[in-house]
């Protein structure tokens, strides 16, 4: 037999094996493929960790995440610190003045909490309808922190005890400073001398862990009941661990506190995330420096991801097989826990080759993104999304025929492979969907899965190689699954 006779035969073995059902899919023969743009819409993000300094670095970089998010966690780490209400609405003046014209970008402003912070100030800021959180800074832990609390218990529990009473959200710097705590234990050390007891002493405080780095830190996490304490996650610690600082040689632009972390605590992260757990929500941690700063002897821990961050988010749902997880993670877990609105507003993400800028350049210097250099769809071992995506998902319903599928139908699936091979037409020309799942999992198959969309997966497994490819020039190769159905 010819390969062609070879390749049918071994799909109709394969199709008795998974013992399918042989129903006709209706409107095969009206079947066209054109060339499409693959496009995801999603409720429009919030950051809630961002850095976006004052003065020319803010006019510089606020565009960046007014693009992409409706709102942000503003941190309060200046010089000096935002530290009170008025000096938090002062700052957040001048962020609205920096935004771009036509922006709706909406900042939620912090304090900085200190050995001296009131009761008091909690109120204030509660009443002041623009504090949204207060950040807790070890003394020395990070960027600008030099001014953070150094006896939490001793000086700041009758603060907490308000911020509690006010349901105001402790947002925590997980890690110790103790100089005898080797720097890559410091996130789990803080969980057991600082964080356990603080929870096990005002366990009505809401508190969020942020830019979480360990497996420690999700179990932690995972344990406390929900909506007491939550976790953001940043795109750096999902895609890097601690390799990235040393390969090629030192690598400044890979530098961030907390520290990046072996391979296995990024694995528990991406699970964590990618499990659907709405205790994990987006927060950048997008913190930017001047390229000098951050290339010196004494280079500035932070990494600069604001522009790249959404793309980078949903190449890791994508790549973990979770892609109807990602909306909820950027847009629905964040403001659940807050207790906001979530955004009306949508974005769509659009499958585009494009290149990573190596750097911004403003007038006070250059800022060098993560990713810095790399190509969108070129470089396959890391990006693959601009503010883009790769496959639009869609539900739709799933039947086994004209009848039930125009009357009675009530099962969902959610579609993640919509592309022209997989798009029929109706008797009156009206466009569905096809399932065509991406891989098996081993769970039963259901009535939910149409023949056709098994067999063209079948087709690519068996040929090694995509029923139709599409090219940066907008043409097409179709290779002989799909061509015989065009016959």
């Amino acid at each position: 037999m010819n390969n062609l006779t070879n390749l049918v035969v071994v799909f109709f073995i394969v199709i008795q094996v998974l013992k399918l059902p042989s129903s006709k899919i209706e409107g095969s023969r009206q079947f066209k493929c054109k060339a499409s743009k693959m496009e995801l819409t999603i409720t429009q993000p919030d950051d809630w960790h961002l850095h976006l300094r004052d003065g020319e670095v803010l006019q510089a970089v606020v565009p960046h995440s007014a693009s992409s998010f409706g709102r942000a966690i503003v941190m309060p780490n200046l010089k000096p610190p935002i530290t009170s209400t008025a000096a938090a609405v002062a700052y957040r003046e001048s962020i609205l003045k920096a935004l771009p014209a036509d922006s709706v970008f909406s900042p939620l402003m912090t304090l900085y909490l200190t050995d001296t912070t009131s009761p008091h100030e909690i109120k204030l800021a509660r009443e002041s309808g623009v504090v949204f959180a207060v950040k807790l800074y070890p003394a020395g832990a990070t960027t600008n922190s030099q001014d953070g609390v150094t006896d939490l218990f001793g000086k700041c529990l009758p603060v907490l005890e308000e911020m509690a009473e006010q349901n105001m959200p402790l947002l925590v710097h997980g890690e110790v400073t103790d100089p005898d705590v080797d720097v890559f234990d410091r996130e789990k050390v803080f969980i057991d001398t600082i964080l356990q007891p603080l929870i096990q002493r005002l366990p009505q405080l809401k508190v969020v862990m942020e830019h979480i780095t360990t497996m420690e830190a999700v179990r932690f996490v995972e344990s406390c009941s929900y909506g007491s304490v939550a976790a953001t996650v940043t795109p750096q610690h999902l895609l890097l661990n601690r390799n990235a600082l040393f390969q090629g040689g030192l690598q400044p632009h890979n530098y961030c506190l907390p520290v990046l972390k072996r391979e296995i605590h990024r694995q528990a992260i991406v699970s964590a995330v990618t499990s659907g757990n709405k205790k994990f929500f987006l927060g950048t941690d997008s913190a930017p420096h001047e390229k000098r700063r951050k290339e010196s002897p004494c280079g500035c821990a932070g990494i600069y991801n604001a522009p790249v961050a959404i793309s980078l988010y949903a190449k890791v749902f994508e790549e973990a097989g979770a892609l109807d997880k990602l909306e909820a993670f950027t847009s629905f877990n964040g403001p659940d826990f807050y207790g906001l609105p979530r955004n009306t507003s949508k974005i769509k993400l659009t499958r585009t080759p494009w290149k990573v800028p190596e750097s911004f350049s403003f007038s006070f210097g250059d800022i060098v993104p993560m990713s810095a250099g790399l190509r969108l769809l070129e470089d396959g071992n890391f990006l693959r999304f601009r503010f883009s995506f790769q496959r639009e998902i869609v539900q739709f319903n799933c039947n086994r025929s004209e009848a039930t599928r125009k009357s009675s139908a009530t099962d969902s699936i959610i579609h993640c492979d919509i592309k022209p091979e997989n798009i029929l037409s109706d008797a009156e020309y009206n466009p569905w969907a096809a399932p065509a799942p991406e891989s098996i999992s081993g769970e039963a198959i259901t009535p939910k899965a149409e023949d056709f969309g098994y067999g063209m997966l079948l087709f690519e497994i068996i040929s090694g190689r995509r029923n139709s490819e599409y090219f940066d020039d907008g043409t097409e190769e179709d290779y002989f699954s799909l061509s015989s159905l065009q016959v």
